[in-house]
């Protein structure tokens, strides 16, 4: 069985063997979410929007970062962080990891997390997209073959947010 063969559990769902995410058979993304459920969730989603796309997901950023097949087949790393703060140690030293391979793969974070100094963060240390939970699918689709076309997302709603609740504190 090789990497992207799919097998049946005994109740029949099927199980993934990939570490990877595709957006067609030319353009590989890593799908990166710790989460078992979410992981889930976020690969049926995927592939429910496009039937060409190939999803391999991981549980760690340290799996990616060292597996050469990978970095050598990419074309996109999906960085799932949930609600962890985008400025801790643990999700930064994670978004270095895979901002510093040598294939310059485009990462885009996606995350519960929208705090604009902690954005602002991320994408000074190379994330080429941040994709909040708060938008709709479609959107988040589209920010991601944006971002695999070589574009920067940051959505405007995010930032007007952030900027509107700085100004509430004050």
């Amino acid at each position: 069985m090789d990497d992207n063969d799919e097998r049946s559990d005994s109740r029949g769902s099927v199980k993934r063997r990939s570490l990877a995410i595709a957006w067609g058979e030319q353009s590989p993304i890593v799908l990166i979410e710790r989460r078992p459920l979410m992981r889930e969730c976020l690969v049926r989603w995927l592939e429910q929007d496009r039937r060409d796309l190939r999803v391999m997901p991981t549980d760690t950023a340290g799996r990616v970062a060292n597996d050469p097949r990978i970095l050598r087949d990419a074309h996109l790393i999906v960085f799932s962080t949930g609600a962890d703060n985008l400025k801790s140690s643990e999700v930064l030293e994670d978004i270095d990891q895979l901002t510093r391979n040598r294939a310059q793969i485009p990462v885009v974070i996606l995350s519960d997390y929208d705090e604009l100094d902690a954005v602002a963060e991320v994408m000074q240390r190379g994330v080429r997209g941040y994709i909040p939970t708060s938008l709709d699918l479609t959107e988040a689709m589209e920010a991601l073959r944006f971002v695999q076309a070589g574009g920067t997302f940051v959505p405007a709603q995010a930032v007007i947010r952030s900027l509107q609740r700085m100004a509430n504190k004050q």
